[in-house]
């Protein structure tokens, strides 16, 4: 909670300073950028946390033949 609470302060007092002008579109477009990108990481993260905490659950699934390691992980990373 602490992470998500610094990352939103930091990003609002980035967007709060810069001028809205449009000699500033560069870098309000590099800090949507910017936005974009930590939220997709933070999925992804979760999504491998949440996956070796399942592990064992994969394995006796996998060691049935129900399915494979990516859909596991596709439809984990959807639902989440």
């Amino acid at each position: 909670i602490f992470l998500t609470a610094a990352y939103v302060f930091f990003t609002c007092l980035f967007w709060w300073r810069m001028p809205n002008t449009t000699a500033w579109i560069f870098e309000r477009n590099s800090l949507l950028f910017f936005i974009l990108i930590s939220q997709a990481n933070g999925i992804v993260v979760t999504s491998i946390t949440v996956f070796q905490r399942e592990r064992a659950l994969l394995r006796r699934e996998r060691a049935i033949k129900l399915y494979g390691v990516l859909p596991f992980f596709i439809a984990k990373t959807a639902s989440d």
